[in-house]
């Protein structure tokens, strides 16, 4: 018998995906750093893991990259790729240089990507995903 609550969640991914696979952000930290491409392209040929990022200066933020940073390696393992976007880029250099994220890094300067998560991520709270998106 299935989960209906595992389709649910399945539903509102493909949701939050639709609403951000045309977004387009500039890759900081990673592959062709400079270059800008497609949140779309991210789950193209894996799983993703989004972590958003409000503000580069943000204790919490730094904390909360830092702990995600952590489980990093164990997600690639299991076959997740695993991105970090942020919203502008102030206090970007401080951020990189503090070794805060060790991960692929994003910038979404017009917060679409944002925008479009959050206006989707009422559809998932109940399959437990943080109201923070």
């Amino acid at each position: 018998m299935s989960n209906p609550a595992a389709h649910a969640g399945d539903a509102g991914s493909m949701k939050i995906a639709s609403a951000l696979k045309d977004v387009p952000v500039e890759r900081i930290v990673g592959p062709g750093s400079d270059e800008v491409v497609k949140i779309g392209s991210f789950w193209q040929t894996q799983p993703v893991l989004i972590h958003f990022l409000r503000r580069f200066g943000c204790r919490i933020c730094r904390g909360g990259a830092m702990d995600m940073s952590r489980a990093i390696p164990h997600l690639q393992k299991a076959g997740v790729r695993v991105v970090a976007i942020g919203l502008d880029h102030l206090g970007l250099d401080e951020f990189v240089d503090g070794g805060y994220w060790k991960g692929e890094l994003y910038i979404d300067d017009g917060k679409r990507a944002y925008q479009g998560a959050r206006a989707q991520v009422h559809l998932l709270l109940a399959g437990g995903l943080p109201a923070a998106l």
